[in-house]
């Protein structure tokens, strides 16, 4: 179900919804898709995993929106899914809380790189919105900076 491709694309990419059901087909690039217009005003390229591209091969390629559905009807599935899975305090934009503490947990990048993925102009606001390390991740991320 097209819902449940976009969270799973989502926890890749970090990627909004609104990101997510703008994409076009030549939107999509050698291992990144181009953002023309983001939610900051912005154009941007986001880095694709082997997860994303994989993803991205499992939707028709006779379509240029990739995901043809308003997001008045997105919503409304969203919800009906997660309030049938039980999960009523979750949100779409949960996933990129989500992506971006594995990015940084799993890829162990910088937090500069991060904030040009996920087109976050303020560091200040990318950490303390987004990051959510627990204490284990700060000690292994403390640990494995000794020499």
């Amino acid at each position: 179900h097209y819902v449940c491709w976009a969270m799973l694309f989502a926890l890749e990419t970090a990627m909004r919804q609104g990101e997510i059901l703008g994409m076009r087909r030549e939107d999509i690039k050698d291992g990144f898709v181009h953002l023309p217009m983001t939610k900051n005003g912005e154009s941007r390229n986001v880095p694709l995993s082997k997860e994303a591209k994989r993803l991205l091969s499992l939707l028709p390629s006779n379509t240029d929106i990739l995901l043809p559905v308003k997001a008045e009807t997105f919503k409304r599935t969203w919800i009906k899914i997660r309030d049938a899975a039980d999960l009523k305090h979750i949100n779409f934009h949960d996933t990129r809380h989500e992506a971006i503490t594995r990015m940084v947990r799993e890829r162990k990048l910088p937090v500069e790189v991060l904030a040009k993925i996920t087109g976050h102009k303020t560091i200040g606001i990318l950490i303390n919105t987004y990051y959510n390390p627990n204490a284990q991740d700060l000690v292994e991320m403390f640990n494995s900076s000794e020499s």
